[in-house]
């Protein structure tokens, strides 16, 4: 079917795109040069983008995603690429936590704190969770528990 061909090559320009934008993002991190411009975005938009990458690797392990997107949220200042990044990530750790499948959970919302009105996503997913004794490293550039 070509118009699955178009698609799937489309997907594959985008995915190349975001491979160079991150590496861009790594060679101005490593020189510590200027940041990444704040812009009003979509955070729907963004998780429902990232889930295009991530999708394939969900239904091969077997999670089930349940996700709820709350219907007009404000915009939010962000990076794009960033946002698409840390969440790529979570979501990756979270098939890796769950080898033998599971449920990832992916909820949007508003919330208020202090007075504000925020908006708030949630990853959750059923996975054996990090073990005690790593909980106060998990916010340290570059630490995992994974084996080498």
């Amino acid at each position: 079917d070509v118009s699955s061909y178009t698609q799937y090559l489309r997907d594959i320009e985008c995915q190349a795109q975001r491979c160079k934008t991150i590496v861009q993002n790594l060679l101005k991190f490593a020189r510590a040069s200027v940041e990444d411009s704040f812009e009003p975005l979509d955070l729907n938009a963004v998780i429902t983008d990232t889930l295009i990458f991530t999708r394939h690797q969900m239904d091969m392990g077997k999670v089930k995603l349940t996700l709820k997107l709350a219907e007009s949220l404000p915009p939010i200042m962000g990076s794009t690429n960033q946002l698409q990044q840390v969440s790529t990530n979570i979501m990756l750790n979270a098939l890796q936590a769950m080898p033998h499948g599971g449920e990832l959970r992916i909820i949007t919302g508003v919330a208020e704190m202090e007075s504000r009105k925020m908006v708030q996503i949630e990853f959750s997913d059923t996975g054996c969770g990090i073990e005690q004794e790593n909980l106060n490293k998990i916010f340290e550039p570059f630490y995992t528990s994974k084996k080498p």
